[in-house]
């Protein structure tokens, strides 16, 4: 029943793709239940002075509402016309906590107070604001499964400045991280293959580190130490040195040839061994049903392929 009152609250708000400006019709102001014991405080005060006629009992109870009034209205002004951009977050392995930064602005000559972020019930942040400034609020999403994850809706809000009232906003961005699977670091040693396996594969014949084989244009992802930095001063192009040998069969890390029958377990294997190599800079392919990505190390090589296993089977945004 709560989502469904929530839901149709926010009928009218779509999901954001930039930022969310906080005009009045999506802050929601309610007391506390520290207000609600105000409100039958001053409700006793008032029948107590008009039973026994008692002007100064009337002063307070008038000044104790008036005071009420103004918390309530500093409240809900604690949020208006606040800026909230759109989250921004790292990639995590599944079981860690995802942290999307979100960038809260005050344009306005009022500073802004205890600010809270708050999903799922759990308060994940309390920041203030400076007049005209801004600053960054983290929200923190706990994580269980690989695949695309979506935050969902959040709650900004605060009680500021008695906690007899709390203003809240409903936000809900279009963003989204990659969640790669948990590294298994119990994995036994890599079963892969090299080159030489695949028979009719094509790929660069002389990338292993024994003798010097000439250059070739830069790749994305080639190892710093294999740049011909020396031709690159001389003619401004970025080149890679080539080198031949043993090594220069290129190894393989194949989904199929894990002899495991779990789909997960086989991907959280892979994941182990692909940070594996990455930390010994060694060339590597990962070979998956239906996605071969060609063998390269480097950063950009391991998240492409972190990347492929996180969305193994799973191609659609999930919540």
């Amino acid at each position: 029943m709560r989502q469904a009152a929530i839901r149709w609250l926010t009928r009218h708000e779509s999901v954001a793709t930039s930022e969310i400006i906080l005009h009045r019709r999506r802050i929601y102001i309610l007391p506390t239940i520290f207000g609600y014991y105000y409100a039958i405080t001053l409700m006793v005060m008032l029948l107590a002075a008009m039973n026994y006629n008692n002007n100064m009992a009337f002063v307070v109870s008038f000044l104790l509402t008036g005071v009420g009034g103004i918390a309530m209205w500093s409240t809900h002004r604690n949020l208006l016309n606040l800026s909230i951009s759109k989250p921004a977050a790292l990639p995590v392995f599944a079981g860690q906590t995802a942290e999307f930064h979100i960038e809260i602005t005050n344009p306005t000559r009022h500073a802004r107070h205890a600010l809270e972020l708050v999903w799922q019930r759990i308060t994940t942040d309390c920041i203030s604001i400076a007049e005209h400034g801004s600053n960054q609020a983290t929200l923190r999403v706990s994580t269980d499964r690989r695949g695309y994850l979506k935050p969902g809706r959040f709650v900004l809000s605060t009680r500021f400045p008695l906690g007899l009232f709390r203003a809240w906003s409903w936000l809900e961005f279009d963003a989204h991280i990659i969640v790669y699977p948990t590294p298994e670091v119990s994995a036994s040693p890599p079963i892969f293959a090299t080159s030489a396996n695949y028979q009719g594969e094509t790929h660069d014949p002389a990338e292993g580190c024994d003798d010097y084989a000439g250059l070739r244009e830069y790749r994305p992802g080639d190892p710093p130490r294999h740049i011909a930095w020396k031709t690159l001063a001389r003619t401004q192009l970025m080149s890679t040195k080539l080198f031949t040998g043993e090594s220069a069969d290129q190894v393989w890390l194949d989904f199929d040839a894990i002899n495991v029958n779990d789909t997960e377990i086989r991907l959280s294997i892979l994941c182990h061994w692909i940070l594996e190599f990455q930390a010994a800079d060694k060339y590597f392919g990962l070979r998956l049903p239906n996605q071969h990505i060609p063998p390269a190390n480097g950063g950009d090589h391991t998240q492409r392929c972190l990347r492929a296993l996180a969305l193994f089977g799973r191609q659609t945004l999930e919540n």
